[in-house]
């Protein structure tokens, strides 16, 4: 835990953070309810497939925020969710358009973007962009006004380049491990 927490870095705040007690959060993004993109590839299992079935004691960040805030102070949606059987784990838009409705309830939205965990053959990229359905969705919430902080949740630099200026607040949450949703949590 302390680890993770000494890990992360703080990349952008415009006075977003940290997050008061009793705010609503909006917690979006394919990693924010998942323990392999905490982990990474080469932690439980080769493309740390296995991870959800090990970690489960653990907390995801959606669960420490959760815990954090009080569970009647976040809502949830993914809006974009990893295709789990895919050989290059490609993302796939679920529901963009439930995640801008909840966004009106919101006072922050904490985006949990980046990548499954990957590792050898199955993790070569060409594009160092972040997805472009993960693009879409942060450019979609960026339409509501709310603040949204960026959770980046990745073993590699990506570009975020195309997004960025949406945030009022970039995090690095690398690969923290078992405890990086409670260690990005109390960040």
């Amino acid at each position: 835990y302390n680890a993770a927490c000494e890990a992360i870095t703080l990349l952008k705040n415009e006075n977003v953070l940290p997050i008061k007690k009793g705010a609503k959060i909006l917690v979006v993004g394919p990693n924010a309810n998942s323990m392999r993109t905490l982990n990474g590839g080469w932690s439980y299992s080769w493309q740390g497939e296995k991870t959800e079935e090990f970690a489960q004691q653990y907390n995801t960040i959606l669960e420490a925020v959760r815990n954090t805030f009080g569970n009647e102070n976040v809502s949830y949606s993914a809006g974009v969710e990893y295709k789990m059987n895919a050989l290059y784990f490609e993302d796939q838009i679920t529901d963009i358009k439930a995640a801008v409705e909840k966004a009106a309830n919101a006072d922050y939205i904490l985006a949990c973007i980046g990548e499954n965990s990957y590792t050898e053959k199955p993790g070569d990229l060409q594009d160092l962009y972040l997805s472009d359905n993960q693009q879409a969705l942060i450019t979609e919430l960026a339409k509501t006004g709310k603040p949204i902080v960026l959770i980046l949740n990745e073993g590699r630099p990506r570009i975020i380049s195309k997004i960025e200026r949406h945030a009022k607040g970039v995090v690095m949450a690398y690969l923290p491990g078992n405890f990086g949703g409670d260690a990005v949590a109390a960040v």
